[in-house]
Order: structure tokens, then sequence, then C-alpha cells
């Protein structure tokens, strides 16, 4: 999933992506932590 989530934002194509798996997402140590860094 995290590749998927990487691809358009590589990309610039659009302007935003939330996915919690990223390193610039609010909630990305909370998905590090309870989740095992499986953010979805």
């Amino acid at each position: 999933m995290l590749a998927i989530a990487q691809h358009p934002k590589s990309s610039g194509n659009l302007k935003w992506v939330s996915y919690a798996g990223l390193q610039d997402h609010p909630d990305h140590a909370l998905a590090q932590n309870y989740l095992s860094g499986k953010a979805s």
C-alpha cells in the first residue's frame, strides 16, 4: 500500500495524499506504534 500512496504524490498528479504510512502524515507515528507499521 505504501508504494501505491507514494506514486501519485511523487508524480505530481495530485495535490495531496492522505495515508498514515507516509512519513509526512500527522498520524504516521501512531500507525508505526499501534499498527506495527502497517497503516491499512
